[in-house]
């Protein structure tokens, strides 16, 4: 509360750092999405609950943005991903059923992993209604399915944005790239181990010539900013 300072409410979901929330235009929704968490989570504010879950990739610290659409009630969930991907979702569908729990079936990550550690990322594409964690003896939450999903223009997509005035007429938004790579260069030591070489013959030393590699670490970005206009098909 603004006036005594309390805290109205807590809502406690993600096991990393929140680093993007966000209202609906009538306030009775809340997204949320955080650092190493490859979901968003659409809270309903009227009775403190998990609504849906909308799936991305984020398996680092990097921050990755997304956007509700203003003018239609909140109705587009617009996200990147770490993998170059954007996602469209719609809100307004009916939630996702959870899946029935079958002890046969294990959710596997890229990493060696099990569903239980939301923050490893999971090989299966957003949208799917999850598996069964038979270490965990957990469920996986359903998981709701893009309305549009497509490759960005660069790599990590980490920032998305609506038009002001979004709508079928003005069908726009924005993306950004950004993502730090760091190449590993190798060069040969011959040329400065052969000067070496001659100012030991100079000085009446001997020669001990031999052949190495060296390596270094070369930070490169790619930045892209592009913006796209969805169908009718998709905003009707």
């Amino acid at each position: 509360e603004e006036k005594s300072g309390k805290t109205v409410c807590s809502l406690d979901a993600h096991q990393n750092g929140v680093t993007k929330v966000k209202f609906a235009p009538d306030a009775s929704r809340l997204w949320t999405g955080g650092r190493r968490d490859d979901v968003i989570i659409e809270w309903d504010l009227r009775m403190l609950k998990i609504l849906r879950r909308y799936e991305r990739r984020c398996g680092s610290n990097q921050r990755f943005s997304f956007d509700i659409s203003p003018n239609d009630g909140g109705r587009f969930l617009l996200t990147g991903s770490q993998n170059g991907e954007l996602f469209i979702y719609d809100t307004l569908r009916p939630p996702a059923s959870s899946p029935t729990p079958t002890p046969t079936a294990v959710a596997t990550t890229a990493a060696g992993g099990t569903a239980s550690n939301p923050g490893r990322e999971v090989e299966s594409d957003p949208g799917d209604a999850g598996d069964y964690d038979d270490d965990a003896k957990v469920a996986v939450e359903a998981r709701e399915k893009p309305v549009l999903r497509f490759k960005g223009p660069g790599d990590a997509v980490n920032s998305v944005s609506f038009h002001p005035s979004f709508s079928q007429q003005f069908p726009y938004f924005a993306a950004c790239t950004g993502e730090r790579k760091f190449w590993l260069d190798v060069f040969d030591e011959d040329d400065d181990e052969e000067e070496e070489d001659d100012d030991r013959k100079h000085n009446g030393g001997d020669a001990t010539h031999s052949s190495t590699k060296k390596s270094s670490l070369r930070p490169t970005a790619r930045n892209v900013l592009a913006m796209y206009s969805l169908s009718a098909e998709t905003t009707s």
